[in-house]
C-alpha cells in the first residue's frame, strides 16, 4: 500500500496541544515516544542514529527484542538488534522480484506485513507478488503460499493457494498463520504444514456484518494481530481507495465468530470512549498484547489509538490529522500516517512511522504531578530581555522546553513557555518587539534537569510596586498612600486569586507546588519607611504564601535588587527562614555575581543579564532540590 493524501481538515494546534495537555494531566500513565532509528528517507544500514529508511509499512518484534521491518519502496526486510544495529536481513535495496534464496540474494515486491513465530521464523506478506514469504533462522527467503504474480482467492494446498495483495499477517500460539487478503475481503489461514483456507468472510464480497465464519463481511481488511488465547483482531479499513471503508475494528474468536469491538462501520472519525461509540480514521496497523490489549496505528488520524481490555478507546500519541514529526510525551508526540505497530513482552510499542521513514519507540510512564513554580515582583520580574538576541542554542532550549512547561502570565497569555510581547513603553524606550524575564532560561535549564516533568509557571508583575503598598499581604490604604499606590491592585492577594483561577482546571492531585521566585525592591528603596519594614512585610509574604500553597517549607528564592535597608532586609530574611536563599548581585563587572543592565538613562537587565538572572534561578533551586 502506498497512498498519501491531503488533511484538508483545519486543525487548532494551539488550542489541541494545551487541551492536550490539560486531558493528559489527568491520567495516571502516558506514553513517552522517542525515535528508534531513522530520520530521514534512504536505505542503509548501521548504528541507529545513521540508519535510513524509505516508507516502512510492517513491523513486528520478537522475544529477544529484535525488531523487523517492512520498507515498501526500499523492497526489503530490515531488522534492529536489541544493542543498536540495522541490518538487511533479506531482500536488496531498490530491486523488485519474488525470488527465493539467501538473505540479500531473495527479491521482494512491495513487502507489507510481517510477524514473528516463537521459534524465530518472519513471516512476510509480499503484496505486490500476492505471496506469503518465510525467512528462516538461517536466512533462508521461501515461498509458503500463493504464486507470485497471479492473483486469485483458490484455497488448497501451497502450489494452488492464490492471494489478491495480502497486507499482513499474524502467528498464533501454534504456528498457524493468519492472514488479512485485502483484496480478497477475507482472512485466510494457513496451517502448519502449508494448507490454506478461507477462514472468515467471503471471497468477493464485501460489507461490515459479524457472524461464524463465511457469514461475515469484510470492506478491505488491512491489519491483523493475536492475543495470548488466539483471538485474532483484524483492522477493517480502506486505506489504499477514496472511500473510507468499515474503520472498525473486528474480532475473530480461536472458533471463527466475527464481532465488531470498536467503531461504527462507514463512519470515520477520531472519537475516544467505549468501543461502539469510538471513531477512525482509516487505521491499518494493529498489535495486540498477550492479554488481549490492542494497540492501533490510526493511520489517515496521525494517531497511536489503544483499546484496553474493557472495550474503552483511547489516545496515545499524535495530533488529529498533523502530519509531522516528533518525539515526546503522548500529547507531543507527532506522527506521519503511521501504517504499523508492535508490542513486545513489557508492553513497549514500536511504531512504523511511515511518511516519516522512521521507527518510532513508545514507553509506558508513570505520570507525575506537575510542578507549578510563582514567579512575582516588579519590572525586572516582568523583564525587558531582548528576545531578539536569542542565539540559535537558545532558541533550540526553548523549543525543548515548550513541550515541557505551560506558561501562565498577568491573565494575558497562557500556553507554552514563550516570549512575550512587549509593552507600548517597552517597544518605544527599549525598541524592543519580544521580550523575556526569568522564566525563559529558568525555564530551559529546568527541563534539560528534569526531562520527563510537566511544569507550569504562574507569573504575576507589575512595573513601579510595592512591597510596602501594593505587595503587602496585610494591605492597609495608608501604607499604600505613601507609596502612592492606594488605587492601585492589591496584588498579593490578586497573585492567590490568579494561582486559583489557573489550577481550577486540574484536581489537586494533579499539581505540587514546587517553589517560588521573587524579584522586587527598587520601589521600596526609595521610600524610607517602607525599605525599613522590608524584611518584616517579606518575611510575612513568605509564610503567607507557605499557608496558601500548604507547604510550610515551600522553596523560595529572591533575586537581590533595590538597596540599603531592602538588601538588609532580604539577607536577614534569608537567614532567618528555612529553605529560603538569597541571590545576591555586585557592580563589579569581574564578579560573578553581576548581572549587565542597560546603559544610562535606561535601566533594567539586558539579554544577558536576564539570562543570566533566569539560569541562576535553576541553580539555586537545583541545589535546593538535591538535583
Amino acid at each position: 500500500m502506498q497512498k498519501k493524501r491531503s488533511k484538508s481538515t483545519v486543525v487548532i494546534l494551539a488550542f489541541f496541544m494545551l487541551y492536550g495537555c490539560f486531558a493528559a494531566l489527568a491520567q495516571e500513565t502516558y506514553y513517552m515516544f522517542s525515535t528508534l532509528s531513522g530520520t530521514e528517507k534512504g536505505w542503509e544500514d548501521g548504528p541507529l542514529k545513521s540508519a535510513k529508511f524509505w516508507t516502512p509499512e510492517g513491523i513486528a518484534v520478537d522475544t529477544k527484542n529484535n525488531v523487523y521491518v517492512t520498507e515498501y519502496w526500499n523492497n526489503t526486510v530490515r531488522k534492529i538488534s536489541p544493542d543498536g544495529v540495522v541490518t538487511t536481513l533479506a531482500g536488496k535495496s531498490n530491486e523488485i522480484g519474488a525470488v527465493d534464496g539467501q538473505g540479500s540474494e531473495a527479491r521482494f515486491n512491495r513487502p507489507h506485513g510481517i510477524d514473528v513465530a516463537s521459534e524465530g521464523s518472519v513471516f512476510v506478506c509480499d503484496m505486490k507478488s500476492n505471496t506469503i514469504r518465510k525467512i528462516g533462522t538461517d536466512g533462508i527467503v521461501s515461498t509458503v503460499a500463493g504464486l507470485a504474480g497471479i492473483e486469485g482467492s483458490s484455497d488448497g494446498n501451497p502450489q494452488e493457494a492464490t492471494f489478491n495483495k495480502p497486507e499482513d499477517i499474524a502467528v498464533n500460539s501454534k504456528g498457524v498463520l493468519y492472514v488479512v487478503d485485502t483484496y480478497n475481503f477475507t482472512v485466510r489461514e494457513i496451517s502448519t504444514d502449508g494448507v490454506v483456507k478461507t477462514f472468515a468472510g467471503m471471497a468477493g464480497e464485501t460489507g461490515s456484518r459479524d457472524g461464524m465464519g463465511n457469514q461475515a463481511r469484510f470492506n478491505m481488511p488491512i491489519g491483523i494481530a493475536i492475543d495470548g488465547k488466539d483471538n485474532i483482531y483484524v483492522v477493517d479499513a480502506n486505506y489504499d481507495e477514496s472511500d473510507n471503508g468499515n474503520c472498525t475494528i473486528r474480532k475473530i474468536s480461536p472458533e471463527g465468530e466475527v464481532t465488531t469491538i470498536a467503531g461504527k462501520a462507514g463512519i470515520s472519525g477520531t472519537v475516544d470512549g467505549p468501543g461502539k461509540e469510538a471513531r477512525f480514521n482509516r487505521p491499518v496497523g494493529i498489535a495486540a498484547s498477550k492479554d488481549g490489549t490492542l494497540f492501533i496505528a490510526d493511520t489517515e488520524a496521525d494517531l497511536i489509538r489503544k483499546i484496553d481490555t474493557f472495550g474503552n478507546v483511547s489516545t496515545l500519541g499524535g495530533t488529529y490529522l498533523l502530519e509531522e514529526f516528533a518525539d515526546g510525551q503522548s500529547w507531543e508526540a507527532r506522527f506521519a500516517d503511521p501504517q504499523a505497530i508492535a508490542v513486545d513482552d513489557n508492553g513497549v510499542i514500536y511504531i512504523a512511522d511511515t511518511f516519516n521513514h522512521s521507527i518510532r519507540k513508545g514507553t509506558l510512564k508513570q505520570k507525575k504531578p506537575i510542578k507549578v513554580f510563582m514567579l512575582a515582583g516588579q519590572s525586572n520580574m516582568g523583564g525587558k530581555g531582548d528576545g531578539s538576541l536569542l542565539s540559535q542554542e537558545d532558541k533550540n532550549g526553548l523549543q525543548t522546553a515548550k513541550n515541557n512547561i505551560l506558561f501562565a502570565y498577568n491573565r494575558q497569555y497562557f500556553g507554552p513557555l514563550e516570549l512575550t510581547d512587549a509593552s507600548a513603553y517597552d517597544s518605544e524606550n527599549y525598541d524592543l518587539e519580544k521580550t523575556f524575564g526569568p522564566e525563559i532560561f529558568f525555564g530551559i535549564e529546568m527541563a534539560k534537569a528534569f526531562p520527563e516533568d510537566q511544569f507550569l509557571f504562574i507569573k504575576r508583575s507589575l512595573d513601579g510596586t510595592s512591597l510596602y503598598g501594593n505587595w503587602n499581604p496585610e494591605w492597609i490604604e495608608a501604607k499604600a498612600t505613601v507609596m502612592g499606590e492606594q488605587n492601585g491592585p492589591k496584588l498579593y492577594a490578586d497573585f492567590q486569586k490568579y494561582i486559583k483561577e489557573v489550577l481550577s482546571g486540574y484536581d489537586p492531585s494533579e499539581y505540587e507546588f514546587a517553589g517560588m521566585l521573587w524579584v522586587q525592591g527598587e520601589a521600596d528603596s526609595k521610600v524610607p519607611a517602607a525599605a525599613e519594614a522590608y524584611g518584616q512585610n517579606l518575611q510575612h509574604l513568605i509564610k503567607g504564601m507557605r499557608d496558601f500553597t500548604k507547604k510550610p517549607e515551600l522553596p523560595f528564592i529572591i533575586f537581590q535588587v533595590g538597596s540599603g535597608e531592602v538588601i538588609k532586609g532580604m539577607q536577614e530574611t534569608s537567614k532567618k527562614l528555612e529553605n529560603v536563599v538569597l541571590i545576591p548581585q555586585s557592580d563589579n563587572p569581574a564578579s560573578l555575581d553581576y548581572y549587565p543592565e542597560y546603559a544610562p538613562p535606561k535601566s533594567h537587565y539586558t539579554y544577558k543579564g536576564m539570562k543570566k538572572i533566569g539560569e541562576r534561578f535553576a541553580i539555586e533551586h537545583l541545589k535546593m532540590s538535591d538535583k
